[in-house]
């Protein structure tokens, strides 16, 4: 793909740059590569490459990114239009890529189903650039540290949530309901 973009005059050298592999490495791919992909070069670069049900998937996904991630306001009709462009692909998405199989469980990922959630998102936030960025990137740091086991992470992952919240659900309620109890077990002064 990188050596097809570079070929034309018109593409800026920043993004006309040899692109990686995405198979291989698909996890040092920055946001603004992806988005680049989705808004710029994908449609151009997948046409005719790929079957025509994964290229109308794609272009649901391009257009409600085309729609979502504009620099001025997002109308009401405009969400409502993302939306069901969102739902065709996730719908197509786990009709033609994951079709069911157990082979292919793989490909189930929590991003797609995150995808739902956009523009519920934008409707009671507004855009996505106002309010998501620091306290997201604050959150995404705090779970990396509690992922102990690489092999498994989503599991590693919830078990350590998990471990987290109800250590903290038994102190608030050591703390409220049994305040002697709970001091003499930490030796700490009891909170009123």
């Amino acid at each position: 793909m990188g050596r097809e973009i570079k070929g034309h005059k018109t593409v800026p050298l920043s993004q006309a740059r040899s692109l990686r592999n995405i198979i291989k490495h698909s996890g040092s791919y920055k946001a603004d590569d992806w988005l680049y992909f989705l808004m710029s070069s994908g449609e151009v670069v997948l046409a005719h490459r790929i079957s025509e049900e994964s290229f109308k998937m794609f272009m649901h996904l391009c257009q409600a990114a085309r729609l979502i991630f504009k620099p001025c306001f997002v109308t009401k009709a405009e969400l409502r239009v993302a939306d069901k462009l969102i739902k065709r692909f996730c719908h197509a998405f786990y009709t033609h890529v994951y079709a069911g199989k157990e082979e292919r469980i793989w490909v189930c990922r929590p991003t797609v189903e995150a995808l739902l959630d956009v523009t519920a998102n934008l409707r009671s936030c507004g855009p996505a650039w106002s309010f998501w960025l620091f306290p997201a990137e604050r959150l995404l740091g705090t779970l990396s540290r509690l992922i102990r086991w690489r092999r498994f992470p989503y599991a590693a992952l919830t078990t350590a949530v998990l471990a987290k919240y109800s250590a903290e659900l038994v102190t608030s309620f050591a703390e409220a309901q049994v305040p002697d109890a709970r001091s003499d077990a930490t030796r700490k002064p009891v909170r009123r």
